[in-house]
């Protein structure tokens, strides 16, 4: 029975293995203004090291500079972004991810831990282990720091600090709260079993090292950043007004965000996975060992002060805030369901049925024509053409997007067309999807019929639009 367990887990590593490389370096991934900004930003780190990372959703205030040092790492040998997400994204998921659920099973058995592995991977390995995107690492702190919540929280005091502190850094509005919440069960549990001097300051020796970039650089500007941030909260708490002129999501879509996350990852309707709940919150009858109250403490302060601060914030909330919170109700239901071994047995048979489903899906579908779809590929396809057609003359290349920026084509050229001069003929590059009066808006602001005329147009696999422009 063990040996087909492992053959079976095997299995699944090796299936979600080959979907994710297949999606990597066949260019499946998609490639938007964010990650393309990122890689930007990473490439100009080479040229001078950067203290700070992207902007992020406070006016003002930045990531720390890790995601962008971790890709510049990549950069150093090859500017292919399917390399950023082989090294940065996929690795991790595929070396460490497992390696933490593995060492996580000591508290909540291995059954509950495949079934952890099986329904994250079903439901969202098809992005997590692929797209180029910062918060998509958040699990992986989320998971090892819950492991070392189970085994004494207060044993790895630095490393505990260094981990909350980097979820700040990689996931500014999770990690702030998730910061917040590790940093008052690390002090409460301090304050209950140990009240040593040297366990404290090893826990914020690690929070201080993880922000030294922060702190050298606001340092040499004036603290920015800080007076930002409290301008923020305090606006927020005492104006109760919002610190940018959005309104993200309302009360009622974060509160159907939270109470879907479980529908989302078990596949089922809402009512269903609540009376799933209800069965297993009754499990906290049962004795929970020191190492899984530890856990469960862990995403108790998690998962509430997430929703707390969700709920009530003036600012605007947004969905990829949630990114890195199924995780914590995964851990949670893992946790429960250890409980008893009717339910782990039942847990595992679902958890195989959906990624029956998944197989099934992929077998009836590969979906393997990545040129057909909005993604690195066919992005790469659309710049080629281009260089392709204006040979070794010099050319402009505009690109529409809604946001009005455009760096998925800036860094798409800066990679593939290195030494371009810009010169009067023009290319415009118009996704799939634009309205008809936004195109003709976008082609005559960028050249109008008074001074250009097309010369030809062409449209991609993926339904993008090329047009060359040639001035009269």
């Amino acid at each position: 029975m063990r040996r087909f367990a492992i053959l079976a887990v095997g299995f699944t590593y090796l299936y979600f293995l080959f979907l994710s490389l297949r999606s990597v370096l066949w260019g499946g991934i998609p490639f938007w203004s964010d990650p393309a900004r990122d890689l930007l930003l990473a490439w100009d780190n080479l040229r001078k090291i950067s203290l700070i990372g992207p902007p992020g959703g406070i006016p003002g205030v930045f990531y720390g500079p890790y995601w962008l040092w971790l890709n510049s790492l990549v950069l150093i040998f090859t500017k292919d972004p399917r390399f950023c997400s082989l090294f940065v994204i996929l690795l991790p998921y595929f070396t460490l991810f497992p390696l933490l659920l593995w060492k996580l099973s000591k508290f909540i058995g291995r059954g509950a831990a495949i079934v952890i592995w099986l329904v994250f991977m079903t439901t969202y390995g098809s992005f997590y282990t692929t797209y180029i995107w910062q918060p998509y690492l958040v699990p992986l702190f989320l998971v090892g720091i819950a492991y070392i919540a189970g085994n004494n929280i207060l044993n790895k005091p630095l490393l505990v600090g260094i981990m909350a502190a980097m979820l700040v850094n990689f996931h500014l509005s999770f990690g702030i709260v998730t910061c917040l919440a590790v940093s008052a069960l690390f002090f409460v549990t301090w304050l209950v079993k140990d009240r040593r001097l040297k366990t404290l300051a090893l826990y914020l020796a690690g929070v201080v090292t993880v922000f030294l970039p922060f702190i050298f650089f606001e340092s040499r500007h004036g603290f920015n950043q800080v007076q930002a941030f409290m301008k923020a909260v305090i606006n927020s708490a005492v104006y109760n007004s919002a610190s940018v002129g959005q309104m993200g999501l309302t009360k009622a879509e974060i509160l159907s965000r939270f109470l879907s996350i479980p529908a989302q990852f078990l596949q089922l309707p809402i009512g269903v996975v609540g009376v799933i709940w209800a069965i297993l919150l009754l499990q906290l009858k049962n004795k929970f060992t020191k190492n899984q109250i530890g856990i469960l403490v862990f995403l108790f302060f998690n998962i509430t002060g997430l929703f707390l601060i969700f709920y009530t914030s003036k600012n605007p909330v947004w969905d990829y805030y949630f990114i890195g919170m199924e995780t914590l109700f995964l851990l949670l239901m893992g946790l429960l369901v250890s409980k008893s071994r009717f339910l782990v047995t039942l847990a595992l048979v679902w958890s195989l049925v959906l990624f029956g489903k998944h197989v099934g899906n992929f077998v009836r579908d590969p979906g393997a024509d990545f040129l057909s779809v909005p993604s690195i590929a066919s992005k790469q396809k659309t710049a080629e053409t281009i260089i392709a057609d204006a040979k070794n003359e010099s050319y402009t290349v505009f690109a529409y997007s809604p946001s009005i920026y455009s760096f998925d084509y800036d860094y798409l050229f800066a990679w593939l067309a290195p030494n371009q001069n810009f010169g009067p003929v023009t290319y415009l590059i118009i996704p799939p999807d634009t309205s008809a009066a936004v195109k003709e808006d976008f082609i005559h602001y960028k050249t109008p019929d008074a001074k250009f005329v097309t010369v030809w147009e062409k449209v991609q696999k993926d339904k993008t639009l090329i047009i060359k422009r040639w001035p009269r």
